[in-house]
């Protein structure tokens, strides 16, 4: 796994991360294929786009929305690191056209709800907007580069470029229309990076947190995040759809 969990089932395997695997074995390997299992938004990862709309058509804010491809392509690049080039360049260059995939699934429905929410100021970061790319490494810099904490954090990591952009999404508000008072809706699990990030900006912003928990999924014991495939509840354009028009909003 690219996100650096031991993820292997099988018992008779020794439970290793990719850059691990890389690390020891990559001069060996022949061959490298991706597969995207994702094959939609889950409940709730619709939901968590729905709460950050809602909340904003509310208070009168804007919406900023970091899709997660920018530091995906980042984390496989440092785990192919020990590959040969010609490898490397032919698997990453597989692994972004499904990178660009899984963020087409979220694009769709972010205009699905632009398009119900129209009063409200959308940005979106994805890897294939240059500009807004562009604005975030821009405007951020001042606070990276004067940061020891910042230093610190990514001294000797591997994966320095994909941990900066993690922390520093959460200011996207701040860089992108100049929002001081920034409010994070998201999930427990990002408790950490919001801390870490108002430590990176200072004064600069203030950063609110909304936090809520996963759903439990028909499994009875993960979350809808952690859930093996066959209990991911994946749902189709329609649902979205009847789901706003049903009222079904916050």
């Amino acid at each position: 796994c690219s996100c650096g969990r031991q993820c292997t089932k099988d018992p008779t395997m020794p439970a290793r991360t990719l850059a691990g695997y890389m690390r020891e074995k990559g001069e060996q390997v022949k061959e490298l294929h991706i597969l995207n299992r994702k094959k939609g938004i889950t409940r709730q990862e619709f939901i968590s786009l729905l709460y950050v709309f809602e909340t904003a058509a509310l208070l009168g804010s804007s919406v900023v929305i970091p899709l997660p491809d920018l530091s995906y392509v980042k984390y496989m690049d440092a785990d192919l690191e020990y590959l040969p080039s010609e490898r490397k360049k032919e698997i990453m260059g597989e692994f972004v056209r499904t990178t660009d995939q899984v963020a087409d699934l979220f694009l769709e429905v972010i205009e699905i709800l632009k398009n119900h929410y129209r009063d409200v100021p959308v940005t979106v970061l994805h890897r294939r907007d240059e500009a807004v790319c562009r604005l975030f490494y821009e405007k951020r810099e001042p606070f990276i580069s004067n940061s020891a904490y910042m230093r610190k954090l990514t001294k000797n990591d591997g994966r320095k470029e994909s941990v900066v952009d993690y922390i520093t999404m959460l200011a996207l508000p701040y860089y992108v229309y100049g929002t001081k008072q920034v409010i994070q809706l998201d999930s427990l699990d990002e408790t950490d990076s919001g801390r870490k990030c108002q430590k990176i900006h200072g004064d600069s912003i203030c950063l609110h947190s909304i936090l809520y928990p996963e759903f439990i999924s028909r499994d009875g014991m993960n979350t809808l995040y952690n859930t093996s495939i066959e209990y991911k509840d994946y749902m189709e354009r329609g649902d979205f759809e009847r789901w706003l028009e049903d009222g079904k909003a916050l």
